[in-house]
């Protein structure tokens, strides 16, 4: 009597780590016994030094080992394909973010008297998201000296 759930398929596969993320896992305990002092994101900067500075012979090693993963990966993925079709791709919950808000604008002497006339005035505004700029920012008011 329930509807289609999530529980009606597994999940799929989850991606393979990549080479870099490979050497984090491998080394991180022996970087983190040299260097115990170190605040995580000094500890992070440590280690990705450690695998830039790393010659091709010793990286090869986990690039071969993320090529056999992403090989593991892709046979898994198919196979869960073939038998539950595309898994559902995750992302950015969707949002009415695209759509116009109304928002009342009531001024203060407007709402002292009791006008409804102000009440009833709504005006559609769009909503302002901080983080994306639509433009150059503009520069402060510049103020005259005395």
């Amino acid at each position: 009597m329930s509807t289609k759930t999530t529980q009606d398929k597994p999940s799929p596969p989850k991606r393979p780590l990549t080479a870099y993320f490979i050497f984090m896992a491998e080394n991180r305990e022996k970087l983190r016994l040299k260097h115990p002092d170190k605040s995580q994101s000094a500890f992070i900067k440590i280690m990705s030094e450690v695998y830039r500075k790393l010659n091709d012979k010793e990286r090869a090693q986990y690039d071969d080992k993320a090529k056999k993963m992403k090989a593991e990966y892709e046979k898994e993925l198919a196979a869960y394909v073939a038998k539950y079709g595309q898994p559902a791709k995750k992302g950015k919950k969707t949002s009415n973010s695209g759509e116009k808000k109304k928002v009342k604008k009531v001024s203060k002497e407007d709402s002292d008297s009791g006008s409804e006339a102000a009440l009833d005035s709504e005006e559609e505004k769009e909503p302002s998201n901080p983080k994306v700029s639509k433009g150059k920012k503009q520069p402060p008011p510049k103020v005259a000296k005395k």
